[in-house]
């Protein structure tokens, strides 16, 4: 696993864990994003790592990008519904 930096194998099933960027985290109110991934298949895990990296670090950007154009509290509430998958974010 040491090729995919962002797995974790707990009980024989993997999961993708991947820390916020720091100026993200009150964003959050969490230090890392972690996802279950529903497969004991490494290649599979890996696969959908590498994927989930790239797309969260997207994100990460385009939020950073975008924090001085919306007010505290929409990023909050845009936040909140992202986190809790109200929201599919198309990256």
């Amino acid at each position: 696993m040491k090729s995919t930096p962002y797995l974790i194998r707990r009980d024989g099933i993997y999961y993708f864990r991947k820390a916020y960027p720091k100026a993200l985290r009150p964003l959050f109110g969490r230090k890392d994003f972690t996802k279950f991934l529903r497969t004991s298949s490494v290649y599979q895990a890996r696969k959908s790592a590498v994927t989930m990296a790239t797309d969260l670090q997207k994100l990460f950007d385009e939020i950073g990008r975008g924090l001085d154009l919306l007010q505290p509290r929409q990023v909050e509430i845009f936040a909140a519904h992202v986190y809790r998958g109200k929201i599919k974010l198309l990256i």
